[in-house]
């Protein structure tokens, strides 16, 4: 799809990337206000329906949706549901006239992170977890043994953070390329939540 849309590629994640390693853009109490907020955020999903997302999955989900709001203030209001809905049935292809930057920007960074099921499906009232997540935490590193799991669990709440600020800037990147080029293509990959946890892995090593 990016080579029928497209004259010329879109910015490569490993090149958008090149040079950041270990900045936070968010500091100390802002992160610990928006990570708090995730406790008090109800699970969408049930758990009887997804029995392998345990508890543990569920804070992080929530810290997804309380870094959002954040993250992009100016897309806190829901797009029209007929709309969503023709943006999934047409493969995530959205013309720029369609959208600002911005709106892409936040819709492509919620596709990345929970799943085009999650974001744009109509109601059913049957929900999915956040499969983008998903990705992201089978692909950090494993806890060592020496260290304790609730002080795991903190530090991989703290570099969750950090990589759905870093996806939303470089979806913000994305989207500004897309948006001189008459369509945007919200493909979740485009800013793969697993290759940011592969590129952690390897700086953790």
């Amino acid at each position: 799809m990016f080579n029928r849309l497209f004259d010329d590629p879109p910015p490569a994640l490993r090149d958008m990337t090149a040079g950041v390693r270990g900045q936070s853009d968010v500091p100390p109490d802002q992160a610990a206000t928006i990570i708090a907020a995730a406790h008090n955020r109800p699970v969408k999903y049930s758990p009887g329906d997804w029995p392998h997302f345990d508890q543990g999955f569920a804070k992080y989900e929530g810290l997804v949706g309380s870094a959002r709001p954040h993250l992009f203030p100016r897309c806190a209001r829901r797009m029209e549901r007929a709309w969503q809905h023709r943006l999934l049935v047409n493969g995530l292809v959205a013309p720029t006239w369609a959208i600002d930057s911005a709106t892409a920007a936040a819709l492509g960074w919620a596709i990345s992170w929970l799943s085009p099921a999650q974001v744009l499906a109509p109601a059913t009232g049957f929900f999915t977890p956040a499969f983008g997540l998903a990705a992201w935490l089978a692909r950090i590193p494993l806890r060592p043994l020496s260290t304790h799991p609730q002080t795991w669990s903190e530090r991989v709440a703290r570099w969750l953070l950090d990589d759905l600020c870093l996806s939303a800037k470089l979806w913000g990147r994305m989207a500004a390329f897309m948006s001189t080029r008459r369509y945007y293509l919200l493909y979740g990959e485009a800013v793969s939540p697993m290759a940011l946890a592969i590129r952690r892995a390897e700086e953790s090593c």
